[in-house]
């Protein structure tokens, strides 16, 4: 079985990964539970079926013999992106098809699918990358590059350290590197850390489409709002922050708040690196250390907290760039 989208009701196309590697890793395709097989005899939903031309040509599909429900889910960008001018609508449909490999004497109950939904992805990944103007192999202009690339999906934030030698933005704040970067006890850059799970070392290891838009398509653990309020005094803001829990979880969870400057423009700064921009520069952690909960999770589970961010006790070496930003 395969799932195809047509536009108008006019050709058939399969929804598969462009750029799947299905035949070695099912793994290291875009979509969850996305296909199985490829190459499949009976390639459903290839050629003329009920008056209608689809194409399959590869074989993809489902097969073989599953016992439970599967979640299955695949990203529709590629189908806005293609759109046709005036096209006003998508048709989806599923496609079923047989062969003759089946044992003798076997009878299997077919193929069902339930609850079909289409609506907005809910996870925000979070890429952090550690980096360094004196590095000659940083890869600030690679990350920017991807930050536009997954606009819809990845939230990019950068920490300089020190390694191979202390650069202007490590001096400006040491704090926030120092604190995350013992985490992963990082002693070197680049390094890129994908929700925190995913490491990258740029020795060969490029981040590659499914690594991230997979990430996107798992449902999140938490809703997390956040309200600035205004306190009067321009250097000061205060921060509030509700946590909700969007399934039960008995795990420790940390809470960082991260002021960042959305971009360093300073020809002082960049220039003498060849670089246009510095972009999501991490400024401070709020509180020092991260709020802890320490709790056993239920289902719509709400806390909230509330911090000040104030400019004047940030250390003199701490310089923000540009306040608008």
């Amino acid at each position: 079985a395969v799932l195809q989208y047509s536009y108008n009701g006019g050709a058939w196309f399969t929804m598969v990964d462009p750029n799947e590697h299905i035949a070695q890793d099912a793994k290291q395709q875009i979509g969850l539970n996305w296909y199985n097989e490829k190459g499949l005899v009976s390639r459903p939903g290839d050629g003329n079926i009920a008056s209608t031309n689809g194409n399959n040509s590869s074989g993809y599909g489902w097969t073989g013999v599953h016992q439970e429900w599967k979640t299955a889910r695949f990203p529709l960008d590629s189908i806005m992106k293609h759109q046709p001018t005036g096209s006003s609508s998508v048709r989806f449909r599923m496609v079923f098809s047989s062969d003759q490999q089946n044992p003798d004497g076997t009878s299997y109950d077919g193929f069902a699918f339930d609850n079909l939904w289409i609506g907005e992805r809910q996870h925000n990944v979070l890429f952090e990358h550690f980096d360094n103007l004196n590095n000659s192999d940083m890869k600030i202009d690679s990350v920017n590059l991807l930050a536009r690339k997954y606009s819809m999906d990845m939230i990019p934030i950068q920490y300089h350290n020190n390694y191979p030698s202390e650069d202007i933005i490590y001096q400006n704040n040491k704090f926030p590197v120092e604190t995350r970067g013992s985490i992963y006890d990082i002693n070197q850059s680049p390094r890129s850390f994908m929700d925190g799970i995913k490491e990258y070392d740029y020795s060969g290891a490029y981040v590659k489409d499914y690594q991230v838009i997979n990430r996107s398509l798992e449902d999140p653990a938490f809703d997390i709002d956040i309200e600035v309020l205004p306190t009067g005094n321009e250097n000061d803001v205060e921060i509030h922050v509700t946590v909700i829990a969007r399934r039960d979880l008995n795990d420790e969870i940390l809470v960082n708040i991260l002021p960042i400057e959305t971009s360093i423009d300073q020809p002082s700064v960049n220039q003498p690196y060849g670089i246009d921009s510095l972009n999501n520069i991490v400024k401070d952690m709020l509180p020092a250390g991260g709020y802890p909960y320490n709790l056993t999770w239920t289902k719509g589970m709400t806390e909230e907290f509330t911090v000040t961010w104030d400019l004047n006790q940030l250390t003199e070496e701490n310089v923000i760039y540009d306040k608008t930003k």
